[in-house]
């Protein structure tokens, strides 16, 4: 289950969520719907940990999920992230993005897959567009 407790979230003086308490259950299946601009792919990046910059509390199976290691962890345990566009998650590096995106992923598994498509030693390096 996931909890979230009075997000808030902006960028720069444009308040996009604000004061959100929000209940997602384990296997349900839910829809965001909204106008362009009011904070859907805001909010599922937060759903999904990959906005941090945000005020509130987040639950994950009753856990307070809040420092950056428990993030990454829960990230690459819990989540599989489907972008619907086919861009990679700036200031992240090459191999943070792939363990995103799939589960069983490890870092060796991603040097031997960079490797193959001749991209060996960008696992490192930060995305950017």
């Amino acid at each position: 289950m996931i909890k979230l407790v009075g997000i808030h979230k902006q960028f720069g003086n444009d308040k996009v969520l604000e004061e959100v308490n929000l209940t997602l259950e384990n296997n349900g299946i839910y829809i965001i719907k909204g106008k362009s601009g009011c904070g859907k792919t805001t909010l599922l990046n937060i759903i999904g940990l990959i906005d941090e910059d945000y005020e509130g509390k987040y639950y994950l199976n009753g856990i307070n999920i809040h420092s950056e290691k428990d993030k990454s962890i829960f990230r690459r345990n819990y989540f599989t992230y489907l972008h619907q566009f086919p861009y990679f998650i700036e200031n992240e590096t090459v191999e943070n993005n792939l363990l995103l995106i799939q589960k069983n992923a490890s870092s060796l598994r991603i040097h031997n897959a960079l490797k193959k498509m001749h991209l060996e030693g960008y696992q490192k390096r930060i995305v950017s567009t």
